[in-house]
C-alpha cells in the first residue's frame, strides 16, 4: 500500500475540507479539531462532490440531495445515502501529512 505525502499540518485550517486526486483516486481531506481524515470524495448516492458540501464535525453532508457520512468511519447517516464511503488511513509525521493509498 502506497504512503503518499499529501500536504504539510500547515496546509489545512481545522474544521476544513479539500478534495485531492492522488492515483486517480478523488479523495475528501479533512481536519477536524486537529485530526486528520480521508475518505472518498463522491457521494455513494449520486455521486456528488461531497468537497462542496458542508462539514460540521465528523459529518459532511452531500450537497445534491443532503445525505450525510461520517468522516471517521465512512458510515453513511442520513438517507438517501445507504452505502458507506471508503476510508483511508491518515497519519502525520514531522508536521506532514500522508495517506495510505491501496494497490490497484
Amino acid at each position: 500500500m502506497p504512503r503518499v505525502q499529501i500536504c504539510t499540518v500547515a496546509d489545512l485550517e481545522d474544521n476544513t475540507m479539500r478534495r485531492l486526486v492522488l492515483n486517480g483516486q478523488e479523495i475528501l481531506l479533512a481536519k477536524v479539531s486537529d485530526r486528520y481524515f480521508a475518505v472518498s470524495e463522491r457521494c455513494t448516492h449520486r455521486g456528488g462532490p461531497l468537497s462542496e458540501g458542508k462539514l460540521a464535525g465528523l459529518s459532511v453532508t452531500c450537497p445534491l440531495h443532503f445525505g450525510e457520512f461520517n468522516i471517521q468511519t465512512g458510515e453513511a447517516t442520513s438517507p438517501p445515502a445507504a452505502d458507506p464511503l471508503r476510508t483511508y488511513n491518515v497519519s502525520v509525521e514531522a508536521g506532514e501529512v500522508y495517506v495510505d493509498l491501496p494497490d490497484h
